[in-house]
């Protein structure tokens, strides 16, 4: 066993058997190095390690302090259901129409708060790239986006173990633009998509807007019933899947290995397109970035997209995607819908990349989601019924609540009049599920302003689902 993991052990056993209690505060980095004789860097893992398994919790200009990891005794049960074909009639309408500033309050959209945000150094990057001398930056790009960016996404991915070539990507202007690029690549209205369930909102009201007809997957501990998913596709129903596997929003879960390796062998033998909604798949609360079905693609039947609007900053809009053997048709695709996308930010953030802000961001910003889903989560255990069953997410910004008897259209009805912006359960499905589920977005710190409009959320849950 590695040095700082045995260090991380012995604390565990201390905290376990009470030794160092809940609260108490740790000797600081450097004197905890000291009293262990090992080196800083030793000390900086061993603290890290603890606090991504919610024994540690770092507080500001304040040091490390003790905690205990919250142990999930009820899990989240997936709705089991036959898939069938369904029309999407649901209103494009915002969940919360009514709401000022709706998209930046904290637990309505899946973002960080921008407290969070590397601010400085990323103008910094944008305003050395704007400072060049020949004013390139200014001038139309490719279809495909900056050469300098792909070659930088490149290599960012290479460290992770996910090999992505710089000609094989693509640039968009954000992950929802990739997949709607993807849909319209693969897909024609009328055409049926196969999706997870439950399924993000905002896909959902995207393929309302293409015109295409769903078939929802059940979820299951593992990830999706594929049963069904090739029985339906043996009847030839489905055009094209699209699929979260990693951190799936709302549930935070993500698929097993052999799921994700039985699905790209499912797309190239079904000849199905698997287009792959990767936005949180950088975001794990421990450990490395999990792979992508993409890893597992050996005849690019899986389109995989992403961007940086869930780790980085929602307001660059900028995305990519590997669309694998349909890149000449997406390529012609993005010509026709755009000129290019934009070039100083494309190179901002490609600066931001090589200059190592993007990977220390990533350090803290897992590790800070962490800490707040912990957070998040213990309050409200403390504070719903005992009926209310929590998600335990593996990475991403948010939760999914179940909380029985709950009428969540009412819910989101009182949040709005209250200036509250949630996302009821209803809103995840086309079959008119999850009516006593809500979403819950923790990119904001558990601070004394949040933990107030919190506590109006409970109060409104209570009251919604006592009322007869």
């Amino acid at each position: 066993m590695v040095a700082y993991k045995r260090l991380a052990q012995q604390v565990e056993m201390q905290i376990t058997d009470e030794t160092r209690q809940a609260g108490d505060k740790m000797p600081s980095l450097r004197h905890f190095a000291r009293q262990q004789s090992v080196s800083m860097t030793t000390a900086i893992r061993c603290y890290e390690y603890l606090q991504d398994r919610g024994y540690l919790t770092a507080r500001a200009k304040s040091g490390f302090y003790v905690s205990l990891p919250l142990k999930a005794d009820k899990t989240i049960e997936f709705i089991q259901f036959n898939s069938e074909v369904t029309a999407l009639t649901q209103t494009l309408s915002s969940p919360y129409s009514s709401l000022k500033n709706a998209r930046n309050s904290p637990f309505g959209t899946a973002q960080l708060s921008p407290q969070l945000l590397p601010a400085e150094p990323l103008q910094r990057c944008i305003n050395r790239v704007m400072r060049k001398q020949n004013n390139s930056q200014f001038l139309y790009g490719g279809p495909q986006g900056s050469q300098t960016l792909r070659e930088t996404l490149a290599i960012h991915f290479s460290k992770q173990g996910l090999t992505v070539q710089p000609q094989q990507l693509m640039i968009t202007s954000g992950c929802i633009d990739a997949v709607a690029l993807a849909l319209e690549t693969v897909s024609k209205p009328g055409d049926t998509i196969a999706i997870t369930s439950p399924c993000y909102n905002g896909l959902l009201q995207l393929l309302a807007l293409l015109d295409r007809q769903v078939i929802e997957l059940p979820s299951t501990p593992e990830g999706l019933d594929l049963d069904q998913l090739q029985k339906l596709a043996e009847t030839g129903v489905i055009k094209a899947c699209l699929i979260t596997a990693n951190h799936q929003n709302p549930t935070g879960h993500n698929l097993s290995v052999t799921q994700k390796q039985w699905l790209a062998a499912f797309a190239q033998q079904m000849e199905v397109p698997i287009i792959e909604d990767d936005v949180f798949g950088e975001l794990s609360h421990q450990g490395p970035m999990p792979l992508p079905i993409k890893a597992w693609d050996q005849h690019g039947w899986v389109i995989w997209c992403s961007s940086v609007s869930k780790s980085l900053a929602p307001g660059l809009r900028l995305g990519w995607c590997q669309p694998g053997q349909f890149l000449s048709a997406m390529v012609k695709q993005q010509m026709v819908r755009t000129m290019g996308i934009n070039q100083p930010l494309q190179e901002g953030l490609a600066e931001f990349i090589n200059s190592g802000h993007y990977t220390r961001h990533l350090g803290h910003i897992k590790n800070q989601l962490l800490q707040q889903a912990n957070q998040y989560r213990r309050y409200l255990t403390e504070h719903l019924p005992s009926s209310a069953v929590i998600s335990s997410p593996v990475g991403g910004m948010v939760l999914w609540i179940h909380m029985p008897g709950l009428d969540a259209r009412k819910l989101a009805q009182s949040c709005e009049l209250n200036q509250i912006a949630i996302r009821s359960g209803c809103a995840f499905s086309s079959r008119g599920l999850y009516q006593d589920h809500f979403r819950l977005n923790i990119g904001w710190p558990l601070d004394e302003v949040v933990k107030g409009q919190l506590d109006k959320l409970i109060s409104l849950i209570e009251q919604v689902t006592l009322a007869p």
